[in-house]
């Protein structure tokens, strides 16, 4: 390639337009399978990446989300599957695993949801993801006041 009087080359490899130009993703790729036991050439199902919080905004200082009793809250998540097993299809749940009242979800099987919290309190949230043969849950604390 020529550019601005320079001529740069480069692999075949960047040309290639699946390639990921992230450090990390042969690390990512290969995250959560062992690659010593897999067969070879079939392809492995990975449980979904399930990440609460909005990717474009600063994380709470304390990794808490805040809210007031009957309020809604948004729940934002990112969720990423494989797409395996073929013909599978990804499930998506929210829920309480802790706290002093109830919480009363918009759409629970929605990535992104509001919550309702009826008491004031501290409140321990789960957002699992699963694709029929794998699942990955995680969990947020939501601090609720008066």
């Amino acid at each position: 390639m020529k550019f601005a009087g320079k001529t740069n080359t480069t692999t075949a490899k960047v040309l290639d337009p699946l390639y990921e130009l992230e450090r990390s993703s042969e690390e990512h790729a290969t995250a959560g399978l062992d690659a010593a036991s897999a067969p070879k050439n079939v392809c492995m199902n990975r449980p979904p990446s399930v990440h609460i919080g909005n990717p474009f905004a600063p994380p709470a200082p304390d990794g808490q989300i805040t809210g007031k009793v009957n309020q809604d809250v948004t729940l934002v998540s990112q969720i990423e599957d494989d797409g395996l097993p073929r013909g599978g299809s990804l499930k998506i749940a929210w829920k309480k695993i802790a706290g002093p009242g109830e919480v009363t979800f918009t759409d629970a099987a929605s990535a992104t949801t509001r919550a309702k919290f009826s008491a004031p309190g501290k409140y321990e949230i789960e957002l699992s993801a699963t694709d029929g043969e794998r699942s990955t849950a995680v969990k947020v604390n939501v601090n609720v006041t008066g």
